[in-house]
């Protein structure tokens, strides 16, 4: 049997889950977006971002919230808490208020769509 090529590759960092990042290879773009649908089906974590290392300034970051999470929500360092649902913001430190996505699948529609972060795996060689 044939192995996989890792020509892909996204990492999704777990806040305050585990130390290291989960890097997750696929051979194309959509087998990138399968890879981490399934993983995320899988695995559930309540909070996590999308980017290639930690000092990287892009980010995706994900998080869901019981209807209790308070979070600053503009630049003048206003609170607010957030509805009950998924919710993303362009990087932790963003000061703006996060985008609500709602549900489970609607997460999934804007990581998919927006959200996942590809740079070149292991296996990647130029044209």
């Amino acid at each position: 049997m044939r192995e996989k090529m890792k020509t892909w590759q996204t990492t999704l960092w777990l806040v305050d889950s585990q130390p290291e990042p989960v890097v997750l290879y696929g051979e194309s773009l959509e087998a990138i977006q399968t890879a981490v649908a399934t993983w995320l089906e899988q695995h559930k974590p309540a909070m996590f971002a999308n980017a290639p290392s930690r000092n990287i300034p892009r980010q995706n970051c994900y998080f869901y919230s019981d209807g209790w999470l308070e979070v600053i929500v503009n630049s003048d360092g206003a609170r607010e808490v957030l509805p009950t649902g998924w919710h993303y913001k362009t990087s932790w430190q963003d000061p703006q208020r996060p985008l609500y996505l709602g549900s489970w699948p609607a997460l999934l529609i804007h990581l998919e769509q927006k959200g996942i972060l590809i740079e070149p795996g292991p296996d990647y060689q130029k044209e």
